[in-house]
């Protein structure tokens, strides 16, 4: 069994990706590991202002290792989810991506705790 210590040490970032944007995006890679490494993402916080299309989401994932870290679904309303703590990892030399499909002109923002990782 773990002690407390490594538990909470699993927890520990390293660094915090923010980024706001205003238009739709399809697998954008917004963290990209050194060669050799993982992305281990810790926490996740996304808002919107709402979207102008029916089924609309941002989502964060791996598309290789097909690990979803965020998904959030948006209605007209503004949204706010933060999702932490979480351990989500992708692949050796994997990027984490971004889609969403928000329509045009409808401002989110995220945020993502994450450590570089072997």
């Amino acid at each position: 069994m773990d002690s407390l210590t490594t538990i909470a040490n699993r927890h520990d970032t390293t660094a915090t990706f923010t980024a706001e944007y205003d238009e739709n995006v399809t697998a954008k890679s917004v963290i990209t590991p050194t060669s050799g490494k993982r992305v281990l993402v810790h926490g996740v916080t996304l808002s919107t202002e709402g979207a102008t299309a029916a089924g609309a989401q941002v989502r964060l994932y791996f598309a290789t290792s097909a690990d979803t870290a965020a998904t959030i679904y948006i209605t007209n309303a503004v949204q706010n989810t933060s999702i932490s703590p979480i351990l989500v990892s992708g692949a050796v030399d994997e990027p984490l991506k971004l889609t969403s499909t928000l329509g045009a002109g409808k401002n989110y923002y995220f945020s993502v705790n994450y450590s570089i990782v072997s």
